[in-house]
């Protein structure tokens, strides 16, 4: 029980740390001429006694009819899936770490946060804290970027021209944003980098800004907690691809 109340707790102030990309957005802050979409919550549950694991985490789904939605809906429950099968234990715990905690227990618990349903698009982050043995756990995010007429998963890259320095832009802005947060002898090697792919692996999508999430680890230490920042859609305009996602975030929004 302990364990289960400290894992709880991770799990509070997590949700605290985001309730603000959420409120509000389950019914979108979009004007008339925009689509609005229903998002219900689901959830998956497992749990195996042989393997000392249990997983709940929930996921959004949209409500609504046509092949781009039923895609859309299978790739956002496939990123609570897959959640919940990387940290299920391979085998049988160890015999000797048995002996070390008996009562010991794998588990990941998450939900998620809506940031945008609009313009045919879903953006929200899917949360969790995990511990699957050491000191403590950790927190896993995952972006939930999707194009509910086709059913694909949104890339960060597709909404930048491919000619464009985009991730110096985006390592720049949040380095500066960190710093000023943190302090500036936080970040690992001082700066966001801007030549690992991965950093900026994490993204959901605002009406007025891109929102770069850094779980801990990521970029800072565990101690340092997550991070995010938010990057206003019109100081990257001259970085945008037109022709990509972009276009409903910087220029006149198309029709459904």
């Amino acid at each position: 029980m302990p364990r289960l109340a400290r894992s709880l707790g991770f799990l509070a102030a997590l949700t605290a740390v985001y309730a603000s990309l959420g409120a509000g957005c389950s019914g979108g802050a979009a004007s008339p001429d925009v689509g609005v979409f229903e998002v219900r919550a689901e959830s998956l549950v497992a749990a195996d006694s042989a393997l000392r694991y249990r997983a709940s985490v929930g996921y959004p789904q949209v409500v609504g009819e046509g092949p781009g939605i039923t895609a859309a809906n299978r790739a956002l429950a496939d990123s609570a899936r897959a959640m919940v099968a990387l940290y299920r234990p391979p085998g049988p715990l160890p015999a000797e770490l048995l002996e070390l905690n008996p009562d010991f227990e794998a588990f990941v618990e998450g939900g998620f946060e809506t940031d945008l349903v609009r313009d045919s698009l879903y953006s929200g982050l899917l949360a969790a804290y995990a511990f699957t043995g050491g000191a403590h756990g950790n927190q896993d995010f995952r972006p939930l970027n999707v194009d509910l007429r086709t059913g694909r998963t949104l890339t960060l890259p597709s909404f930048f021209r491919a000619d464009a320095a985009w991730r110096d832009t985006l390592a720049a802005n949040s380095t500066r944003r960190l710093v000023a947060s943190l302090g500036p002898d936080v970040l690992f090697d001082g700066a966001v980098p801007a030549d690992d792919p991965a950093v900026f692996r994490v993204f959901t999508l605002a009406p007025d800004s891109l929102v770069l999430h850094f779980p801990p680890y990521a970029v800072a230490p565990y101690v340092a907690g997550p991070q995010r920042v938010a990057v206003a859609w019109s100081s990257l305009r001259p970085l945008l691809d037109p022709a990509g996602p972009a276009r409903y975030f910087v220029t006149d929004r198309p029709s459904r």
